[in-house]
Order: structure tokens, then C-alpha cells, then sequence
């Protein structure tokens, strides 16, 4: 069971940091909303915290311009 400081923790960082995406798509004569919740950040801590309780694929990325920092990106895609 997941102690509920922890869940706290993970709905902060999801407010703070994250980002709620809804589209409308139709498919067939039906409208179907898939929604998707990320995460986006430079400490990868977070990001594995994130992936212990709800596991899905990180994206890293090595930004081409020196100057910026890589990231990694926690994406959960729901239908």
C-alpha cells in the first residue's frame, strides 16, 4: 500500500510540474477523448519516483544545444 505522504508527494509534483493533456478524436462516428498526464524535468529523482508507483516507458533527451540541460519525460496515456 502506498503511505499517503507519498501520494501527496506525487499529486504535488504532477500540479507543480505537470501537465494534463485531453483531445477529442472520432473515430468511426464516435468521439473518444484519450487523456494523457506528463511530467517533464530535469532531476531525474523525481521522475523515478514517479515511475516506481506508476510505471511507463522515460523518454531522455540530450538537448543538441549545449547550453540547455537533458531531461527526461514520464508519460501516462490512458483511452
Amino acid at each position: 500500500m502506498v503511505d499517503k505522504n507519498t501520494l501527496a508527494y506525487i499529486g504535488a509534483i504532477i500540479d507543480g510540474e505537470g501537465c494534463l493533456i485531453i483531445v477529442k478524436i472520432n473515430r468511426r462516428g464516435k468521439d473518444n477523448y484519450p487523456s494523457t498526464i506528463q511530467v517533464t524535468n530535469t532531476y531525474k529523482p523525481i521522475i523515478d519516483l514517479l515511475n516506481e508507483y506508476y510505471p511507463v516507458n522515460i523518454i531522455h533527451t540530450s538537448p543538441k544545444n549545449l547550453k540547455h540541460n537533458e531531461y527526461w519525460r514520464w508519460k501516462l496515456t490512458g483511452c
